[in-house]
């Protein structure tokens, strides 16, 4: 009998294995400084001292600037791993690191810096680094002027913040010296950001009236316009925009501003207007425990001339409601606000018809009803609809139908009759009866079911359909009434269709004696979903 094989490896030869593949990687890596990026990275503490011992061993003297500074970079960010989550060997590791890092040499060159602005330190909060990072600006100022500063913040995995933040902290002692750096800032293709973050500290300390030393012919217009938006904001410096000419921009773009009292308000107010800058203008209108107070006719006058309404559908309808709180504002200027905006707000709010305020007025005003039809509807003789023009009152309303169309404006017979015939004279009038028997028929649709015997309509609506309503009116109300938003494809299960028009057919039988007009409606009703419901079903 052969005696069993063992194919289990030892430990010895599984480091023997893990040692040479260790010697491969590193081989393969040749000295390219993405592949020590990784080894770096992805080494554990097994092999971290025997990748220390390999970069001990590199001749560095024939090998680019790259490789030295990246390796220098990662080694860096491998020390200070170790100084903040170390636990085992920790010092020794630390110790080991500083030495390697030691004998890699300088390069003289911004690139030596990197590392102390970089994107992502490990282990120091951003306050424990600036001592070192102001030591590095004043290296690096002594050693290469402004100039090297500019070229630091275009390197590779900086934090353009820090770099800014505290080149602005670095001058700030020396307003020449920040007045040169800005103007060889905006003179260069520095990174976004740059530019706002140093002209916002320079601004903290002193204000604006260094921009005069700044020399706007010899820069793009977009950077100047772009830089004069961080400025931080006070009367003085609006009024030092309106004499350079500067202005008209500045309120155009500007998309946050920051008051601290009624003059400020007011100036801003007046120049957001001017501008048709409603963003901001129209955050300063719900701002709470404002330093400023803002007037109920600035609101509306406001209002009144906005038309970018998707972007600012929040402010918008919070300044509506507030303004629907107050009892001193017209109830008709309430109304038109719902016309203007019922494309935005009604869908806002998830609601079908018109907004409450817009439906009270319409209830109380018949005659505005009827200047909303003569609006939408064209003469009697002409096309029924879309007398639409290009007018901006006009081109509100054209979107009031459908929710118009959605609402039951009536609360008893009393406001009902008297209101109809007061529409209906006046529309006679004018010739547009049939619009008005369209609109009416659609109002009408929308009545609720009567709270007696569950049908419908309730019963003040069933009198005026069977004695007094046209056969427009009432073709309207059928169309309205048969309108359906299927819930599944041609061929799926519709069995609530059948059940509505089963309905239909049984109320009709209750209305069939005394109603008989509407009851033949119903039946009219039933077999359009049922037929429907079969269309839509497997029935």
């Amino acid at each position: 009998m052969e005696p069993v094989q063992n194919n289990t490896a030892s430990n010895r030869e599984m480091n023997i294995y893990a040692n040479n593949l260790f010697e491969y990687v590193v081989c393969i890596s040749e000295y390219q400084p993405e592949r020590w990026k990784k080894l770096l990275s992805h080494t554990d503490c097994l092999y971290e001292r025997n990748l220390l011992n390999k970069i001990k061993e590199i001749d560095f003297s024939s090998l680019p600037n790259v490789f030295k500074t990246t390796l220098r970079f990662e080694l860096k960010r491998k020390k200070e791993w170790w100084e903040k989550y170390g636990e085992k060997n920790r010092d020794i590791f630390i110790k080991d690191y500083s030495a390697t890092i030691a004998i890699i040499p300088n390069t003289n060159d911004i690139s030596e810096y990197i590392y102390t602005f970089s994107t992502a330190p490990i282990a120091s909060k951003f306050d424990e680094k600036i001592p070192e990072m102001q030591t590095a600006l004043n290296e690096i100022y002594q050693a290469f002027g402004i100039e090297g500063i500019i070229e630091l913040s275009k390197a590779k995995d900086v934090n353009i913040y820090s770099i800014a933040n505290q080149s602005a902290l670095f001058f700030l002692s020396n307003d020449k010296k920040l007045i040169e750096l800005l103007n060889k800032v905006l003179s260069n293709d520095v990174p976004t950001g740059f530019v706002d973050i140093l002209v916002r500290q320079i601004s903290f300390k002193y204000g604006y009236t260094w921009l005069n030393d700044i020399d706007f012919e010899s820069f793009n217009k977009d950077k100047i316009e772009k830089m004069l938006l961080e400025i931080y904001p006070s009367i003085e410096f609006w009024k030092w925009l309106d004499e350079k000419k500067h202005s008209k921009e500045y309120w155009k773009n500007i998309s946050t501003v920051f008051l601290r009292s009624q003059d400020e308000y007011d100036f801003a107010y007046a120049k957001l207007l001017e501008e048709e800058n409603y963003t901001p203008l129209l955050s300063l209108f719900i701002q709470k425990g404002a330093p400023f107070k803002v007037k109920n006719e600035e609101k509306i006058n406001t209002l009144l001339k906005i038309k970018d309404v998707p972007s600012n559908i929040f402010y918008i309808s919070s300044i509506i409601d507030d303004l629907k709180k107050n009892p001193e504002i017209p109830i008709e200027t309430l109304a038109f606000f719902d016309i203007k905006f019922i494309n935005f707000i009604e869908k806002d709010n998830g609601e079908k018809g018109v907004p409450s305020t817009l439906k009270k007025y319409l209830q109380d005003n018949p005659m505005f009803f009827v200047e909303l039809i003569n609006i939408l509807f064209k003469p009697d003789d002409k096309d029924r609809r879309d007398n639409v023009s290009d007018n901006d009152l006009k081109e509100m309303i054209k979107y009031l139908y459908k929710p118009l169309s959605k609402t039951f404006l009536f609360t008893s017979a009393e406001q009902m009759l008297p209101w109809i015939n007061a529409v209906f004279d006046k529309l006679s009038e004018i010739g547009k009866i049939i619009g008005g028997e369209i609109m009416i028929g659609n109002i009408l649709s929308n009545a609720p079911e009567d709270p007696e015997d569950g049908v419908w309509p309730i019963k003040y609506v069933r009198e005026y359909i069977e004695n007094q309503a046209s056969e427009t009116v009432i073709q309207q109300i059928l169309c309205e009434k048969s309108s359906w938003s299927a819930g599944g494809a041609v061929g799926e299960p519709c069995q609530e269709l059948i059940e509505i028009g089963k309905k239909y057919g049984t109320d009709a039988d209750i209305l069939e004696i005394n109603y008989p007009k509407i009851s033949n409606m119903l039946k009219t009703l039933e077999r359009r979903f049922i037929n429907m419901g079969k269309r839509f079903g497997d029935l």
